[in-house]
C-alpha cells in the first residue's frame, strides 16, 4: 500500500514524495516517512496519500479501506462545473466512474 501511496502522490503532484540529491539523505527521508503534501490538493486527496504512505505498515490503510476512501467513492462530474458536467455527458454518456468494478 505504501508504494500506491508514492504512485498516486507522484501522479497528483508530478514528482516523488521522497527526493534528495544524496543516497543518504533519500533513504533518511524515506525511513523517517518526511513528505510534504501540497495545499493545491484536496483535502480527501491529502488524507488519502498521507493514509498511504504512513511509516508503520500496521497503520496503513487497506486495499479494501482505500477504495472504501471518499477521495475515491466521490463522483468527480460534481466537482465540476455545470457546463463542464453537462459537456462531458454529452460526449460519453455511458462513463461509469464507478472504480470499484476495475479491482
Amino acid at each position: 500500500m505504501w508504494s500506491l501511496g508514492v504512485i498516486l502522490y507522484t501522479m497528483l503532484v508530478g514528482r516523488y514524495p521522497f527526493n534528495d540529491s544524496e543516497h543518504a539523505s533519500l533513504f533518511a527521508k524515506i525511513s523517517r516517512g518526511y513528505f510534504v503534501v501540497p495545499e493545491c490538493l484536496s483535502s480527501r486527496g491529502k488524507c488519502l496519500i498521507r493514509s498511504l504512505l504512513r511509516r508503520e505498515a500496521c497503520e496503513r490503510l487497506s486495499a479494501r479501506d482505500v477504495l472504501r476512501h471518499p477521495w475515491l467513492a466521490r463522483d468527480p462530474r460534481n466537482e465540476l462545473p455545470p457546463r463542464a458536467a453537462a459537456c462531458l455527458d454529452r460526449l460519453v454518456p455511458d462513463l461509469d466512474l464507478g472504480l470499484a468494478d476495475c479491482v
